[in-house]
């Protein structure tokens, strides 16, 4: 079984989400994103714990990795989190804003 999150749930986030949600191998541990009104419907309709802090997430969910699914500004620093805590990544793209912090992930 492979446990995973979610950082950020706009409109990328919920179709991984979907995909996901229905593979027999994967189990979704969090989903976290910066609207709270998005956590308060996920908490209200989906048994899965919700943050509003990916690091939290991170030390708290029992991830084995994260999909990433942010504004692209954010995904360098989300993926070094990720990398630090030795979390499989799946990013969308971008991948990052320069072609040096993709050099250097």
């Amino acid at each position: 079984m492979i446990r995973v999150g979610f950082i950020g749930f706009g409109r990328m986030g919920i179709t991984h989400y979907s995909i996901l949600n229905t593979h027999p191998s994967v189990k979704i541990m969090g989903v976290c994103d910066t609207s709270a009104t998005m956590l308060n419907i996920l908490q209200k309709y989906i048994d899965v714990a919700t943050y509003f802090d990916y690091r939290k997430m991170m030390d708290e969910a029992g991830v084995d990795g994260v999909i990433i699914s942010t504004p692209g500004d954010s995904h360098f620093e989300i993926m070094k989190a990720a990398i630090e805590k030795n979390l499989h990544i799946f990013v969308e793209k971008p991948l990052t804003i320069s072609a040096e912090e993709g050099q250097s992930i």
